[in-house]
């Protein structure tokens, strides 16, 4: 029997984040910049003050993090091209900044690239190089640390591993949410309308789907009001984990790029290892799966919270930064 979808969070312009700043703002901050899934390469001027970022634009609320997070630390910033940005954050692509032939990289007049929390989409390939002069802060997991490691030629010991999103419940607290929903269920994006979605099949337990494509305040009001997550989108499980909620990794198709590599790169900062979805192309699951994934869920809540230190601890534009919890060093003094 077809579980019942109770609500669809849609892409509402939500107040409950209490912030200042609206969607539409960086909306319009895309669009001066970009053209959709394209990136326009804008030649970078003399410093302005604002941080250059680069991201992958799509209708993906992972991505979105990314200018989303900078309003939150109160980063003056503008999207630029992978080749002439200052700074990468949330997503996988780190491949961006690699080239199949050797480059010549300046390390005095080219660009540098800060590299905070970011990670690959695919294996490496048998020729890779580095087309950009990078200082890495922080990397997704293990296998981007060694893949980085390998391109630099040095190994990278001081280098804070986890994705930026396990931020959002620092960002934004749980403590005043009752949650609405006991399962919150959100396909990738190209996993949209799967007809495997039907082998989810509850009967006690209220469920709702979450429209990856909704942006991140919609994602992040939904994911808070639910008391556990089944996901397709790696970050789905990123700010599942953040908030300590339950969840499970679900597989509808091969389409989400990757496959399970940038999985395997997340959990390996938690020292995961052969962490497997579960396929609904072949299993289902029912109540009873859910009170065992819930039962068997290991407590991330402590290193969440190490993590997050260190990447706030580690964010290379501290300087340009509002949000306190960036600026403990300076505050104290």
């Amino acid at each position: 029997m077809f579980f019942q979808i109770h609500d669809e969070i849609g892409g509402k312009n939500l107040k409950f984040l209490g912030l200042s700043i609206l969607r539409s703002e960086y909306h319009r901050r895309w669009t001066d910049y970009y053209v959709l899934s394209k990136h326009v390469f804008r030649k970078k001027e003399a410093d302005d003050g604002k941080v250059g970022i680069a991201f992958y634009h799509g209708k993906n609320f992972g991505d979105e993090l990314n200018p989303f997070f900078m309003d939150v630390l109160g980063v003056d910033y503008q999207p630029f091209s992978y080749q002439e940005a200052d700074l990468v954050c949330v997503g996988s692509i780190l491949h961006n900044l690699t080239s199949p032939v050797p480059r010549k990289i300046d390390m005095n007049g080219d660009y540098l690239m800060h590299v905070w929390g970011s990670g690959f989409m695919f294996p490496a390939a048998s020729d890779e190089y580095l087309s950009r002069n990078v200082k890495i802060h922080a990397l997704r997991g293990e296998l981007s640390k060694l893949r980085c490691e390998k391109l630099l030629g040095k190994t990278l010991p001081e280098v804070v591993l986890g994705d930026p999103g396990l931020l959002t419940s620092r960002f934004f607290p749980r403590d005043d949410v009752s949650p609405q929903w006991d399962v919150g269920i959100i396909p990738h994006f190209f996993d949209t309308g799967s007809e495997f979605l039907r082998r989810i099949q509850l009967k006690k337990y209220r469920s709702h789907l979450i429209d990856a494509g909704s942006g991140p305040e919609a994602v992040i009001y939904a994911i808070r009001n639910s008391r556990m997550i089944l996901s397709s989108s790696l970050h789905g499980l990123i700010l599942a984990d953040s908030y300590n909620i339950p969840n499970q990794w679900i597989r509808l198709s091969d389409q989400v790029l990757g496959g399970n590599y940038k999985f395997d790169d997340y959990y390996s900062a938690f020292g995961m290892r052969d962490k497997k979805p579960v396929d609904l192309r072949d299993d289902e699951i029912t109540d009873e799966d859910i009170n065992r994934i819930v039962g068997q869920y290991e407590d991330k809540c402590q290193q969440v919270s190490e993590i997050s230190d260190a990447l706030l601890e580690c964010f290379p534009f501290k300087s340009k930064a509002s949000f306190r919890g960036c600026n403990k060093r300076e505050e104290s003094k």
